[in-house]
């Protein structure tokens, strides 16, 4: 019963982040595209663990010490924006055992869900852009 409960409270807990993971990634985006006009998005949506990092940036866990570059560079990006979601989004970090190791799995699937996404609506483009120049 009691570990159910837990279960129950971690589950919600990585639900809600995820949610916000989603949220905070096209906030950063969105926000980086209007005042940076060179930002490199497919740099960080081809990054392995951008939306892992953008994850791990809206929970309390152990931090540990900056790694690759790739990594101070995902951080700098993420921190830039932190403070201003939060404040948009009414958000306070929860505390999270094991943040990292669900982060790599959370963020693989907002990965796989801009990935789909960027491809069906490619296809959409091109063949509405086809059809355009068909006069079809």
């Amino acid at each position: 019963e009691e570990h159910s409960e837990w279960l129950l409270e971690v589950v919600h807990i990585a639900h809600a982040t995820t949610v916000h993971a989603f949220s905070f990634s096209k906030y950063i985006f969105l926000n980086e595209l209007q005042t940076n006009q060179g930002f490199g998005i497919t740099i960080f949506l081809n990054s392995r663990f951008f939306f892992a990092k953008v994850w791990l940036s809206l929970v309390e866990y152990e931090r540990r010490a900056l790694g690759s570059s790739i990594t101070v560079r995902n951080r700098a990006l993420i921190n830039e924006y932190l403070p201003g979601y939060f404040y948009h989004a009414n958000y306070v970090s929860p505390s999270f055992p094991h943040a990292q190791q669900w982060s790599i799995y959370e963020g693989r699937k907002i990965d796989a869900a801009y990935s789909n996404n960027i491809n069906m609506r490619f296809g959409q483009y091109l063949r509405r852009t086809g059809n355009t120049l068909l006069d079809i």
